[in-house]
């Protein structure tokens, strides 16, 4: 399967691109072919041994065809998707391969896969003052509190429906589900399960946000991934639009996790998780200002009354919308984040479709380590390529993540494992990309 799963699919869609027209098979409807091709190299930083981490040099491929037909008759609407994933190269010396299903035989060379990665219908009604949009079946999901991770070559998803309503610059929105697929397999979706192995009936979050239409957004949502874990969160942000064109904006954000019932592992889970109830919190104020292409960021962001590190499920990979969200979860009991970042628009300067953003992040002070810090440097370099090259793009991602810090036998006596946990890493990503409607 390995070998051929893609070679197979890439075959199929060669045929389409020349016949595909504004209309495939419905009016409004739309054929969306992707490629894609990821190159990473990974290594840890380490001289002491004292720091876990993956060692990485993974060339993987895949092929996407979605599907849409646009809402037939002006309300009912189904999404169809496939996708085949497949190695290219994997260093003989590696520890793990994220973006494809592991060989338990031999980690240098995983499994290809080739699954439905969206199933969905939907419907709308309404009128030009209140809509209503209904959807259920397998898709990738995304909101503030919860995230399918789309940092693999495939995206993970999720098997559930969606209840959304808009009223003027209101939207509220609703969400359940009860499978989930990893973002490294193939399948339909797999039930729920804590990290002790304990089934989850679903998780369930709902929301509102609300646009003044003046700068001003409003968020506050909430989630529970039922009797485990709930998490909770505000934000307000404010963008005001200066005499001589610059842009100042302003974010503030609360949120909190907290033990939500008779799943959750009271008794501990060693360095991932300690014993007792869980409630952290976490604040994080942001400002920006932009002018002539430049945007210049900075952030502070803490954590408060417990470590912040753990997922709603076994398979998932976590969720947090903050300036700390980085290489690793700075989110430490007490641990202070200021993030410096600095975003260049190079269309301003006559180079359409070009980006970069560099960031300095430098954490301190979390509870129950000595001579703790994190320092974390990294640069986001794309292009989206114009004219007939529409479509393609080309990024680089470049991290350089030190941490350090040893556990004082007091407050902690067991090392952080987890989104939190201390990592010292050097990766380089490149990710090509040509999508093309029809």
């Amino acid at each position: 399967m390995k070998k051929t799963l893609l070679g197979l699919a890439l075959g199929g869609l060669v045929p389409l691109a020349p016949s595909a027209s504004a209309s495939v098979l419905l009016d409004g409807d739309e054929l969306r072919l992707t490629y894609k091709n990821f190159y990473w190299t990974e290594s840890v930083d380490d001289s002491t041994g004292q720091y876990a981490g993956s060692k990485r040099d993974e060339w993987v491929h895949a092929a996407l065809v979605d599907y849409s037909t646009g809402y037939i008759g002006g309300w009912l609407k189904l999404d169809y998707g496939f996708a085949a994933a497949d190695q290219l190269h994997i260093g003989a010396d590696v520890t793990d391969v994220s973006n494809l299903p592991p060989n338990r035989n031999d980690i240098s060379d995983p499994n290809g896969t080739a699954a439905t990665q969206t199933a969905y219908l939907g419907t709308r009604f309404g009128n030009d003052k209140v809509t209503f949009n209904l959807g259920a079946g397998k898709k990738r999901r995304s909101e503030l509190l919860y995230n399918d991770s789309n940092s693999r070559i495939l995206p993970s998803t999720t098997v559930g429906y969606d209840l959304d309503a808009n009223v003027g610059g209101l939207r509220l929105y609703y969400t359940e589900f009860d499978k989930h697929s990893p973002r490294n397999q193939g399948t339909w979706g797999e039930s729920l399960k804590t990290i002790g192995g304990e089934k989850i009936d679903a998780v369930r979050y709902y929301g509102a946000r609300y646009d003044a239409g003046n700068g001003l957004v409003l968020d506050l949502t909430e989630l529970e991934a039922v009797d485990y874990i709930k998490e909770r969160y505000a934000k307000g942000a404010y963008s005001l639009a200066l005499e001589n064109g610059d842009k100042l904006s302003f974010s503030l954000i609360w949120g909190d996790q907290q033990d939500a019932g008779s799943l959750f592992e009271y008794g501990g889970l060693g360095g991932y998780a300690p014993p007792g109830d869980l409630d952290a919190k976490f604040y994080d104020a942001g400002i920006r200002y932009g002018f002539g292409g430049l945007t210049l960021g900075l952030n502070y962001l803490v954590t408060r009354d417990d470590d912040l590190n753990r997922v709603l499920f076994s398979s998932d990979h976590g969720t947090w919308e903050t300036s700390g969200n980085s290489w690793s979860r700075d989110a430490l009991e007490d641990e202070q984040v200021v993030t410096a970042s600095l975003g260049v628009n190079f269309a301003e300067y006559g180079v359409p479709g070009l980006s970069w953003t560099l960031k300095a992040a430098h954490s301190s002070d979390a509870r129950g380590y000595d001579n703790f810090s994190r320092n974390e440097y990294s640069s986001l370099l794309s292009y989206a390529f114009q004219n007939e090259l529409k479509g393609l793009s080309l990024t680089w991602w470049a991290v350089d993540h030190q941490a350090t810090g040893v556990i004082d036998g007091v407050d902690r006596t067991v090392k952080v494992v987890g989104p939190a946990g201390l990592e010292r890493k050097d990766a380089n990503r490149l990710y090509l990309v040509y999508s093309r409607a029809f």
